[in-house]
């Protein structure tokens, strides 16, 4: 199973915008796809969570502030 990474230590560079609409978009073509949110400002996160409080489905599984030490697990799975 293929893995995304996206990450630049610089804030503001785009990584939130490109990892949601690229889920997004993997998801709608049929692919099984899980974000692992590990940003401190867990944007993704919310998003779902708002989503769901609106009562819209969430097109893919996020995983939300993982631990370090449980971030190799995460990605195997």
């Amino acid at each position: 199973m293929p893995a995304i990474s996206v990450a630049n230590p610089k804030g503001g560079a785009g990584k939130t915008t490109l990892t949601l609409i690229l889920a997004c978009e993997l998801a709608r073509s049929g692919a099984t796809v899980a974000v692992i949110d590990a940003d401190p400002n867990a944007i993704i996160a919310s998003w779902g969570r708002k989503r769901a409080g609106e009562g819209r489905a969430i097109p893919f599984e996020i995983v939300a502030s993982p631990k370090e030490s449980e971030l190799v697990r995460l990605v195997d799975q």
